[in-house]
């Protein structure tokens, strides 16, 4: 998997995927726009345009951020994203269930639901 700055530039990565959805928000707005309120495509340009890329880029990219000064992106398994370290140092409640002392990404199951899932089940 590589060390620990790649793991946490993939895991940097991954975290941004979360604009993905955020993107498709904004298409579904603009085309509900575009088609139901008969905006043109230039009056939509010029009065959410901008507003739809912030809302769409800086909720992802500050998450993903928030988790660098923060320790979280480590071997997740399959890949590196928002994981304790070492792995099977910390239980799905955030308790130490061995005598492995965990060292990066500390009650990383919270911060999965609050970094990604809680938002990409809000845009659901």
């Amino acid at each position: 998997l590589g060390n620990e700055q790649s793991c946490t530039a993939q895991g940097f990565f991954n975290q941004i995927l979360l604009g993905s959805p955020l993107y498709n928000l904004m298409l579904a707005i603009y085309y509900l726009l575009l088609g139901r309120y008969n905006l043109s495509e230039e009056e939509i340009a010029k009065r959410y345009e901008v507003y739809m890329h912030i809302t769409a880029i800086v909720p992802s990219v500050g998450l993903a951020i928030a988790g660098l000064p923060l320790a979280l992106y480590n071997n997740a398994n399959l890949w590196c994203w928002i994981a304790v370290y070492p792995s099977g140092s910390e239980d799905y409640n955030g308790h130490h269930v061995s005598e492995l002392q965990c060292e990066r990404g500390h009650s990383a199951w919270i911060y999965r639901w609050i970094f990604f899932y809680a938002p990409l089940w809000f845009l659901i």
